[in-house]
Formats: structure tokens, sequence, C-alpha cells
């Protein structure tokens, strides 16, 4: 686990308290702001892996860029989903880069561009067990389904 994705992830579990909701308000930034900050203009070139923080499961996928930007994709485990989540059952998803969590909301323009982002780097990806191609494959169809991982 990279050690800044699991304290961010450890201190939104303690910070939320009994709502449990991920990621507490001042680490959630507007997805828009990270637009805006050309964050979809970079281009992937790894994966480096995944992991399962000591926060009750979730998933977060670790990848790099031309430019030297690390960024994690979340997949937060169900403690965390939003009653909104619960009711349509899909999967949240959540871009942690500089501190902040973005988050993806589903069959929108940043999710399609995210999409984007993973598939244009895969033919170049080599890797065997976390660092996989097929997990990143894996992860843009389950991004796309948003069937719940858990």
């Amino acid at each position: 686990m990279k050690p800044h994705t699991l304290a961010l992830l450890l201190i939104g579990a303690q910070v939320s308290g009994a709502s449990l909701l991920l990621p507490p308000s001042e680490q959630l930034g507007q997805i828009a702001d990270l637009s805006q900050q050309g964050f979809f203009a970079e281009t992937i070139t790894s994966f480096d892996g995944w992991d399962i923080p000591f926060d009750g499961g979730s998933y977060v996928f670790f990848f790099g860029t031309s430019s030297g930007l690390r960024f994690d994709i979340v997949a937060a485990n169900k403690a965390y989903w939003t009653e909104k989540d619960k009711a349509a059952r899909m999967q949240p998803y959540f871009i942690l880069t500089k501190g902040k969590f973005y988050r993806v909301e589903p069959k929108s323009e940043d999710e399609k561009k995210i999409i984007s982002m993973i598939e244009a780097v895969l033919p170049q990806l080599t890797g065997t067990e976390k660092k996989s191609p097929q997990v990143a494959k894996n992860l843009v169809e389950n991004i796309r389904s948003r069937k719940p991982l858990f």
C-alpha cells in the first residue's frame, strides 16, 4: 500500500466517525477542479498494481503519468457508500491525487475520460499478479458497469 493512500484512507475513516462516508468533506475535491488542472490531459505511463487498505476492504489501484503525477483510483467498500449508492447498487469510484478525493459519477464525461486514459495505456502495460494488465482491464470494465465489487 502506498503510504499516502493508506494514511488518507485511515484518517478519512477516523475523521468521518459514525457516518463513515469516504472521503470526509475536507478531503473531497470537485472533479471539475481536477479537470481544470489538466488531469484528463495527462498520459498514463504506468499501472503500479493494487492493494486493499485497512479500512474494511476498499480496493485502491495505483497509476503514474508521463508528467510524474501519481494518482489512485479507489473503489470504496460498502461501509462508505452513500444512500444513493446503496439504492442504485452502483460501486462508487474516486480519483485520489494530491491529497484529495474526486468522485467519478457514473456515465459522466469524466468517467469516459478516465476509462479512455486507462484503455490507451493497456497495450503498453506489462506485469504479473497485482501489476497485471488484466487487472487494469478488469478495472475499466468494473468502472463501466459499476457492478458492486463487494
